[in-house]
């Protein structure tokens, strides 16, 4: 999948590279953004290296739907790295009140098979349901979450058995080889 091997930096160079200057070129980040960026990929790592030394685990959590694509883009990364070997270090918030949700598990459970590291996932139905719809009518678009309270509730249940459903065939086929599914963690929060 290009997204591996893609680079943020990349990523910005051919979107400030295009001719017509639309949505896509005015959302890269310019250089002080890219340094900021950097910096606070260096800042969590050190986080990371302290929880995987001491053994514990990283919940990330997750924001608005605004900016929930740069903590996706970073968790994932940091997936790549530390949730490699026996058990995962940093879990993914995933809200199951977004439309959606389910799916995206469903792409990082066959990523984390695919490329050999170990799912983590904090299971949400969310927060944000009030702000989510008034952003959503000011611009005169969809809201991004779920109708109802029963179709959020079937994104939470849909989202906990794909994943247990994941860690019941990594047990059939255990391994840490890429393309080999390993165990996940997940914890399921039910606070709201």
């Amino acid at each position: 999948e290009w997204s591996e091997s893609a680079r943020l930096s990349e990523v910005n160079s051919l979107c400030r590279s295009c001719v017509d200057q639309g949505p896509l070129y005015r959302a890269a980040l310019d250089d002080k953004e890219l340094e900021l960026y950097f910096n606070l990929v260096r800042r969590v790592q050190r986080v990371m290296d302290l929880a995987r030394e001491l053994g514990v685990r990283v919940m990330v959590d997750a924001e608005w739907v605004d900016i929930q694509p740069a903590i996706d883009h970073l968790v994932i990364f940091l997936q790549r790295e530390y949730n490699r070997g026996h058990r995962p270090v940093v879990f993914h918030t995933y809200q199951t009140y977004l439309r959606g949700m389910h799916d995206s598990v469903l792409r990082d459970l066959e990523r984390s098979r695919r490329e050999g590291w170990r799912f983590g996932a904090k299971v949400v139905r969310g927060a944000y349901m009030v702000s989510e719809r008034e952003k959503a009518k000011a611009r005169g678009v969809d809201a991004p979450i779920c109708d109802s309270y029963e179709a959020t509730e079937a994104n939470y249940h849909a989202t906990i058995q794909s994943i247990m459903r994941h860690n019941v065939d990594a047990r059939s086929a255990p391994g840490q080889e890429c393309g080999k599914t390993t165990e996940g963690e997940i914890l399921i929060a039910s606070h709201n």
